[in-house]
C-alpha cells in the first residue's frame, strides 16, 4: 500500500491475515479509534501475519496478534515492523492461548497513543517520538531525550540525536537515558536526569546537573602572516650585508 485514505468507522480498516504480508509506505487509515466497551480496540491495521510500515497516518489501533490452529495444528505468529509514521491510537500487540509470541519492532515514526503490549508479547524500540516516555524495558537503544514539542517530546535512538543536533538556543533538553550527547548548539541548557555522569559536548555533568552549551571561544587576529615574514626575511638579509661589510673592511 503505497497511499490513499481508508476510513471505516467503529469497525477495522485493515486486515492481514496469516500467511500474508503487507508493506505500507504511505496512505491515510482512519476509524474511531479507542475500544469498544472497553474490550477490543477498533484497529486501522490488525495483523495476523507479517506487517512493515515504513509510512502513513493512522487513526485507529496498529494491533499485531498470534494464535494457534488447534485442526489445523500450526501456530500464526504475528509480527510488525514500524520504521516511520504518523500514529495516534495504541500499538497493540497480544497473543491467544497456546500461541507463539507476537512481536513487535519500532525503529522510527511518531506516537500519540499508547503502547499496549501483554506481558507475553515482545516490543522493543530503537527511535521514534513518543508523547509519553516509554517503558525503559521496551526501549534497546542507548538514548532517550526529552524536549518541549508539544506533542511528541520524547525521542528514541537516531531520532533523539536529530533532535538534540535541531535544538534551537534558549531551550532545554532533558537526558533521561545515554553517557554522552554531542553536537549540541550553543544556548541549549542540557539537563542530566540519567542517574549517571554522562558528558555533553565532551564536558562531564553531574546527575541532577546541568549545562548551558556557551558560546566558543574566538582567537585574537594576529593578521596577515605574510608582511611578518618578509621583516623577518629584511632583517636577515640586512644582518648578513653588515657581516659582509665588516669582514671586507678588515680585509683592506
Amino acid at each position: 500500500v503505497h497511499g490513499g485514505t481508508f476510513e471505516q468507522q467503529r469497525f477495522g480498516v485493515l486486515k492481514n491475515d496469516d500467511y500474508s504480508e503487507i508493506n505500507i509506505t504511505g496512505g491515510t487509515f482512519k476509524t474511531q479509534g479507542g475500544r469498544i466497551n472497553d474490550e477490543s480496540y477498533v484497529y486501522a491495521v490488525v495483523n495476523y501475519g507479517k506487517l512493515n510500515i515504513s509510512g502513513g497516518t493512522f487513526t485507529g489501533s496498529v494491533s499485531t496478534s498470534s494464535y494457534y490452529d488447534n485442526n489445523a495444528k500450526v501456530d500464526f505468529r504475528g509480527t510488525t515492523t514500524i520504521t516511520d509514521g504518523t500514529f495516534t491510537d495504541a500499538i497493540s500487540a497480544s497473543r491467544w492461548k497456546g500461541a507463539g509470541e507476537t512481536t513487535v519492532t519500532i525503529k522510527g515514526g511518531t506516537y500519540t497513543g499508547t503502547l499496549d503490549i501483554s506481558s507475553d508479547s515482545k516490543l522493543g524500540i530503537s527511535g521514534g517520538h513518543y508523547a509519553a516516555s516509554p517503558d525503559e524495558k521496551y526501549v534497546e537503544s542507548g538514548l532517550v531525550v526529552k524536549d518541549s514539542d508539544p506533542k511528541a517530546p520524547y525521542h528514541i535512538g537516531a531520532d533523539a540525536e536529530a533532535a538534540i543536533a535541531s535544538a534551537k538556543a534558549g531551550s532545554t533538553l532533558t537526558v533521561l537515558k545515554g553517557s554522552a550527547i554531542t553536537n549540541v548548539p550553543v544556548g541549549v541548557k542540557v539537563e542530566n536526569k540519567t542517574g549517571d555522569k554522562i558528558t555533553v559536548n565532551n564536558e562531564v555533568v553531574n546527575p541532577d546537573a546541568s549545562v548551558v552549551i556557551p558560546t566558543p571561544a574566538v582567537a585574537p587576529k594576529t593578521g596577515d602572516s605574510t608582511p611578518i615574514a618578509l621583516y623577518v626575511l629584511c632583517a636577515a638579509l640586512a644582518v648578513a650585508c653588515a657581516v659582509w661589510m665588516l669582514r671586507r673592511k678588515a680585509n683592506v
